[in-house]
């Protein structure tokens, strides 16, 4: 049967309002978080229910875009290439520079090989990511990357590298400021990038879960 993505109500009846979730067949942490948006079978009595604000169809297109997909393709035209090959002289390490040169909210004037330093580094942070998914054994992460779950493409991988590459510039160990944060990787796009509303609204659900039942 076709499935949609409902926006529900917040519940005035937190009975009732798990009473419905649990109906439709949605599994999630009964803790603090109680899900509004989730993917269920599309029936007339769901799409009427009182609980539920609106609908819309699950695969409904999502996803990087042809350009962004492009220019991880080819190395030459990333900024993070290796030795900054392709890049412009100081530009491999942008992220950090960008952050040393705030300070309260102002912009300072440094030198452009200032570099970011943190005295803690991130260290009992997790770091969590929905993308293209996660090269975890990449040496960048140090073994600091957990794969939690799959919603598009490929389980436990990353084909585009979208997704290792915006972990590295959070937590990696060459340019990540947070070079000590653990990251738990939920995988929302597909292996070209492309995704749907459902595939991401089923990956933020999970992270919410996941957080609270380690919280």
């Amino acid at each position: 049967m076709e499935k949609i993505l409902i926006i529900l109500w917040s519940p005035d009846d937190h009975d009732a309002y798990v009473a419905f979730l649990r109906g439709q067949g949605v599994w999630f942490e009964e803790k603090p978080f109680l899900p509004q948006i989730v993917e269920v079978e599309n029936t007339p009595a769901v799409r009427t229910h009182p609980l539920v604000s609106s609908w819309e169809p699950s695969d409904t297109p999502m996803g990087l875009s042809a350009q962004t997909v492009q220019s991880l393709t080819f190395p030459a035209n990333r900024f993070s290439a290796p030795n900054g090959v392709g890049a412009p002289p100081f530009m491999d390490n942008w992220g950090l520079h960008r952050i040393t040169r705030r300070a309260n909210g102002a912009i300072k004037s440094l030198p452009r090989d200032s570099w970011f330093t943190a005295t803690r580094q991130g260290e009992g942070v997790d770091y969590y990511i929905i993308d293209t998914g996660v090269t975890a054994n990449h040496e960048d992460f140090e073994g600091r990357v957990t794969f939690v779950g799959t919603f598009a493409g490929t389980a436990n991988v990353d084909i585009v590298g979208h997704g290792t590459h915006c972990a590295s510039s959070g937590v990696g160990k060459r340019f990540g400021p947070a070079k000590r944060a653990l990251v738990r990787a939920f995988k929302g796009l597909g292996d070209d990038g492309s995704g749907t509303a459902a595939s991401l609204v089923n990956a933020c659900n999970a992270v919410v879960s996941d957080y609270t039942a380690r919280a």
